[in-house]
């Protein structure tokens, strides 16, 4: 006899194809493809991530929700969040009607910023798996809707499980959540998306910095360091292309200030979204992550899956997937002058870089591939079913 396969839910608070989604859709697919699992998807919004679950058939059920958290302090901003999340419990039994009929077996959130799995897994009597993929306070500076303490109760008691995606994040939450109840799982990629010519043309040094344009990822440190390698070092063989929509049209604006006025215009480009970043980055030499409290930097594991030089800030869990000098290159946060000097000596040891780029993709096709991450998760999943 056939054994049924578990159905999962998993909630998502936005439906964009970023990061966070990326990893979940990649997830998705990985164990549809093995037919592991029957997967339905909730999203507050139809978008990219609800196409492309369409396209693979996968169920997608949208229902507006908001996050827990606001994204600034103050008392108006704290009853905004108060007033956001009793509206959110009162949509839960509205959500509740919507997906009763699947019986679901697990649910799973794809982020720390939404609650409304803890809620929907106590009414449906499942499990909760809470898979946090970033430092919401921290790296984001959001606050928490009720309070942090009320967050840390969430947390500690709201999941029967929560998966970190790095020992940054592991070591942060298990200062409020007991270590045994925590496990760590890398983010995975597919690896054959990233199997293609080695030749790239080397007339230029292209460095690409991937990601939304937010003032904790640091943009401008990079633009900054390109300044200089401009009109202090005279190296002209140089483009910085910046991949990723604005959070805010202030910070854009800010960074296109400081092209201007330090006259790169020649030197670095605005691409906005793209949404096949495989390919772009088989044109890349060099790979820029400047974020602060960097939760995993999945775009690093793609920099070295696409044959780029890495080169991280040493914070987050950045220096758990970059050893410098030998899987790349680390910079201390926001040195505007290391980060040249590092993409100096990139330029001028082109025997080492080849050393390095061979070394981090051999290291990201051994840890990172999105079937160790599948197979890892369905045997969580598993273990909390048989318990």
């Amino acid at each position: 006899m056939k054994t049924q396969k578990p159905v999962v839910l998993y909630i998502s608070n936005y439906a964009g194809f970023l990061g966070a989604n990326r990893s979940l859709y990649q997830l998705i697919l990985e164990l549809k493809k093995e037919e592991q699992i029957t997967p339905i998807v909730l999203l507050p919004c139809a978008g990219l991530l609800s196409d492309k679950l369409d396209a693979i058939g996968v169920k997608v059920i949208t229902h507006g929700f908001y996050f827990s958290v606001v994204q600034a302090s103050g008392f108006k901003e704290r009853i905004k969040g108060v007033c956001r999340s009793l509206w959110n419990f009162t949509h839960i039994f509205k959500i509740f009607f919507k997906i009763r009929k699947y019986n679901i077996n697990i649910i799973h959130t794809n982020t720390s910023v939404v609650d409304i799995g803890v809620y929907l897994s106590i009414m449906m009597k499942v499990k909760h798996v809470w898979h946090i993929r970033e430092f919401a306070q921290q790296h984001y500076h959001f606050k928490y809707s009720f309070g942090e303490k009320i967050a840390r109760l969430m947390y500690a008691k709201g999941a029967d499980r929560i998966i970190v995606i790095s020992e940054a994040l592991r070591l942060y939450y298990s200062k409020f959540v007991e270590p045994s109840n925590i496990i760590k799982i890398y983010n995975g990629l597919n690896i054959e998306d990233y199997a293609f010519n080695d030749v790239k043309q080397t007339k230029v040094l292209e460095i690409a910095l991937v990601g939304l344009l937010h003032p904790s990822k640091h943009q401008d440190i990079v633009i900054n360091a390109i300044s200089i390698l401009v009109h202090q070092y005279n190296i002209s063989c140089i483009h910085l292309h910046i991949f990723g929509n604005s959070s805010s049209v202030a910070y854009f604006s800010d960074l296109k200030n400081i092209v201007t006025s330090n006259s790169l215009e020649n030197y670095v480009t605005f691409h906005g979204y793209v949404d096949n970043m495989v390919d772009v980055l088989s044109h890349m030499h060099v790979g820029v992550l400047a974020s602060e409290f960097e939760a995993f930097g999945r775009v690093t594991i793609e920099y070295m899956l696409s044959k780029m030089i890495a080169v991280v800030s040493d914070s987050g869990a950045n220096t758990e997937l970059v050893v410098n000098g030998v899987t790349g290159y680390v910079f201390t946060l926001n040195d505007i002058q290391g980060l040249s000097r590092i993409i100096y000596h990139i330029l001028d040891n082109p025997n080492e870089r080849s050393k390095i780029i061979s070394t981090a993709y051999n290291y990201a096709v051994e840890n990172f591939s999105s079937s160790i991450n599948a197979k890892r998760i369905f045997e969580l999943y598993s273990t909390l079913l048989i318990n």
